[in-house]
């Protein structure tokens, strides 16, 4: 995206001469971003309908309504409006001082004006209490996408309001029903059954009425409506710049609260029924801060809202960004892998901190030296807070021994090999995995159990070792199991089958395959890989992993189209549960005494690792790390370079949350400082009522066998398939220190140019400076001193020269020079600045520049190391 020239009249010369030498590419890496003057077009109010734009049949008005006495915006497919904002775009509540919520009041834009790139729409809405806010949204269409950036501010506040939230409402332009579309809200909503809507299944349960929620609820901060009659689907996402921040108040939505907190970056997005006398019609919705409806966990038949504002300030200012889509679809399974994807590219951030290799060998490390003999049974974990002796599941010892025994080949050592076969044989001649579990008698715990066996067992003969006894065991179970129709016996039926070549256990397996798909997973009914959930509703992403894994291998057994077709909305389902937007995982205010606070000291780390383990929770774990060979197994099938893409993103994030003694700034074991390797089973991305935590950063604070076995098991497949542990390049690259850190600058335009845009990594959003006078400085407070290797400074203009200087300081009063550029006459794209220096604070200050047009800088993904 180029920004527009903004300058003076008494600048036109300048800029004319330098209009041919401008380099219009913005360069993508930048993450600081700093404007020298901007300039406003004069406003040019019509009272006319105004095309914003187009795609293909479908376009984009703001048009004037007599009736409302301004501009509603409207969404049209060949000339028909399909979806309005029949009262108005800008809705605001207000709370007063006594806790009074106020009905929220819808206004039309009462002027339009022509601006660079699109068109804004502004209104003034004063409240019953007299306050008044000033609402001005620019509207921008960016490749079949309409953008909305929404500025907000506060022009005068009466004492008796408290605080406010602002809301961007879109209906149906005819009457309607929310079963007449399917919906899709990645990890939440997948139709409109009782998957979707049914009061204990999701987390932004549907009451009849309403449904609204945080982002932080949703792996991508968007919500899809796709109509079966039309097979158009329109999505309203968020795009509000910055990371998703709350305050430690915000926990526990059982209970009815009102937060009012200036330091609250959470959007909101919703559905509702909106009435119009006896005429119904669906609206979807966007709100600034976020309410939370209902409950995430239906831990007790009642909930509560979370309802957060703004505080009522005078000059208070906010940005806030939405966009619409409206396209077509040739069904509900294209609409959720296309809206998906399109999420993933803009959103998905591959972070590449963590060195896998020490990481692998960390976690060999702390697994072996996990081993003891407790209650005559030789297991794994045994220094951990939870353990047990069975497998598969949660506890992984047959699991963890064969990734142990693998290890143990490799390397050369006799210890791994010594404990490995020790838990093998014990679990096999005592049949802890089966018969005699001591956690629950769960199926998915066994065959998981019996799958570790069988590789064990072809690890040793490959070796020369025969194990006669581990085989016949396996036979043994196998054969129990010819008559399955169990979700969780799939995978070993079908790894039996592949080993063996029987042709019975192929039919078992694709008698199996077949009866789950036939319970809905093409309406992505994915349910039965949890504990009892087999004759549940709730969906949980378990469940997609263990079909996408049977459903490959049935491909594999049978090479028919129809499992590779079936594994694709697998992985499908399995991805968009993973967490793709930035949530900044500790709430402010945070003091590490909450309970169970398992991200405290940590804040470097982005969530991206983390996918939500079910449908009715805002639980995240980093379970999807063990489907890393099956994307990879995707993309050789299909040639789909987005499932390469994906593998690669879940081999290097997971590895985020793994204790390396936080040398790359990774997690840290606040909890229990068990040492390197530990990582906390499971955390929460919002309010919960969940007893494992109530709020944001909160988590079960145990460090069990499974988490290690998921990390490990991966690489040990994907060694076994390609002859290499990783996808990825087998180093880290130096991570931006800089980004979402708090910074201070010497002056600022308005809200939408603020001084956090200028760290928030995203290339769209900038800082910009009040006046084109020089110098202007930024500062950064990194938070800690950190090391530092290198800063880039980017620049939008690679044809004019750059004058600045950076410097750095550990108490941000002595400042030390970093790099001298006050005399620079080279015009170049990026500078690039090296040293070895350890601070907390970074200031740089741009002193010249070739013009006055506008200035780009940022220190870069590799700015900086830990």
């Amino acid at each position: 995206m180029v920004a527009p020239f903004l300058f003076h009249e008494w600048e036109g010369a300048i800029f004319m001469e330098r209009l041919n030498k401008l380099n219009k590419k913005l360069v993508l890496l930048i993450s600081l971003i700093f404007i020298m003057q901007a300039f406003a077009v004069p406003p040019v109010i019509h009272a006319a309908d105004y095309t914003v734009g187009t795609d293909g049949t479908r376009s984009y008005l703001l048009a004037y309504d007599a009736s409302q006495s301004g501009y509603l915006l409207k969404v049209l497919n060949n000339g028909t409006e399909q979806w309005v904002s029949k009262h108005g775009s800008v809705g605001v509540k207000v709370i007063t001082q006594s806790d009074q919520l106020q009905n929220t009041i819808y206004k039309p834009y009462s002027s339009v004006q022509a601006v660079t790139d699109g068109y804004q729409g502004s209104v003034t809405i004063s409240t019953a209490n007299g306050s008044s806010i000033q609402i001005t949204d620019s509207y921008s269409m960016v490749q079949g996408n309409l953008n909305v950036a929404r500025e907000i501010k506060v022009l005068s506040a009466a004492s008796s309001d408290k605080g406010f939230m602002t809301e961007f409402p879109i209906r149906t332009a005819a009457a309607s029903s929310a079963t007449d579309f399917k919906w899709f809200s990645p990890s939440a909503w997948y139709g409109n059954d009782d998957q979707t809507f049914g009061t204990y299944s999701s987390r932004i349960a549907w009451d009849g009425q309403e449904s609204a929620t945080g982002v932080e609820a949703l792996s991508a901060p968007f919500i899809t409506s796709y109509r079966m009659n039309s097979q158009l689907g329109l999505t309203l996402a968020d795009q509000t710049p910055g990371a998703r921040e709350t305050i430690v108040a915000d926990e526990n939505v059982e209970a009815l609260k009102y937060l009012v907190d200036s330091r609250m970056n959470l959007p909101g997005l919703g559905m509702r029924l909106a009435s119009e006398g006896s005429v119904q019609y669906v609206e979807m919705f966007h709100t600034y801060p976020a309410y939370t409806k209902r409950r995430m966990i239906p831990d007790t038949s009642t909930g509560g809202r979370i309802w957060r504002f703004l505080p009522m300030t005078n000059g208070l200012t906010r940005l806030t960004k939405m966009q619409l889509n409206y396209k077509p679809y040739t069904d509900f399974q294209n609409a959720v892998r296309q809206t998906w994807r399109a999420a993933y590219d803009e959103l998905a951030i591959v972070d590449m901190r963590v060195d896998p290799n020490e990481h692998k060998d960390t976690l060999y490390e702390h697994i072996d030296k996990s081993y003891g003999v407790v209650g005559g049974a030789p297991q794994y974990l045994t220094n951990a807070d939870h353990f047990m002796p069975d497998s598969g599941f949660l506890w992984r010892n047959a699991d963890l021994a064969w990734l142990m025994l693998a290890a143990g080949y490799e390397k050369g050592k006799q210890n791994y090999i010594n404990h490995a076969i020790a838990v093998l044989n014990d679990q096999v001649a005592n049949d802890r995995i089966d018969a005699n579990q001591t956690d629950t008698d769960m199926e998915r715990a066994k065959t998981e159990g019996f799958q570790a066996v069988l590789k064990a067992y072809q690890l040793e003969l490959a070796h020369g070792v025969t194990h006669a006894d581990w085989y016949s065991y396996l036979i043994g179970k196998a054969n129990a199991r010819l008559n399955s129709t169990d979700i969780q016996s799939l995978g070993f039926m079908v790894d039996i089958a592949k080993y063996t070549g029987n042709a019975s256990y192929k039919t078992a397996a694709m008698n199996i395959g077949n009866a789950i798909w036939n319970i809905g997973h093409g309406d992505y009914k994915f349910y039965g890989g949890l504990f009892y959930f087999s004759a549940s509703d709730i969906v949980d992403r378990e469940s997609g992993y263990l079909a996408l894994y049977g459903y490959l291998g049935l491909y594999d057994l049978t090479g028919s189209s129809t499992w590779l077709d079936r594994a694709k909305i697998a992985a499908d389902f399995v991805e968009t549960n993973e967490v793709i937007q930035n949530v900044k995982m500790t709430a402010e205010d945070a003091t590490g005494t909450e309970d169970k606070n398992a991200v405290f000291g940590n804040d470097n780390l982005p969530p991206y690792g983390m996918s939500f383990i079910a449908s009715d929770g805002l639980g995240v774990d980093i379970f999807n790390a063990v489907a890393v060979p099956e994307y990879y197994r995707l993309y050789q099938a299909t040639s789909d370079s987005h499932y390469l893409d994906f593998a690669k993103f879940l081999e290097r994030n997971t590895m985020l949350y793994t204790n390396l003694g936080d040398k790359v700034g990774v997690m840290d074991d606040s909890l229990h400082s068990s040492g390197l390797g530990f990582t906390n089973e499971y955390f929460f991305l919002g309010p919960s009522g969940d007893s494992g935590g109530k709020g944001r950063g909160r988590g079960h604070d145990s460090n069990l066998a499974w988490v290690p076995y998921v990390l490990l098991s991966e690489a040990q497949r994907m060694k076994d398939m390609t002859g290499s542990y990783f996808l990825t390049p087998t180093q880290r690259t130096d991570w931006n220190v800089a980004q979402f850190k708090p910074v201070t600058v010497s002056s600022t335009d308005n809200a939408i140019h603020d001084a956090a845009s200028a760290v928030d990594g995203n290339p769209e959003t900038r800082w910009a400076a009040s006046s084109s006078s020089k110098p202007q400085w930024l500062v950064v407070d990194l938070g800690q001193k950190h090391n530092i290797s290198s800063m880039k400074t980017t620049f939008e203009f690679a044809g004019l020269y750059y004058q600045y200087k950076i410097e750095y300081s550990s108490d941000n009063t002595n400042w030390t020079t970093f790099a001298n550029r006050t005399s620079n006459t080279t015009p170049m794209a990026t500078y690039s600045d090296a040293g070895n220096i350890k601070a907390r604070y970074v200031k740089l200050t741009v002193t010249g520049a070739e013009c006055t047009a506008w200035v780009a800088f940022g220190f870069s993904r590799s700015a900086s190391g830990a």
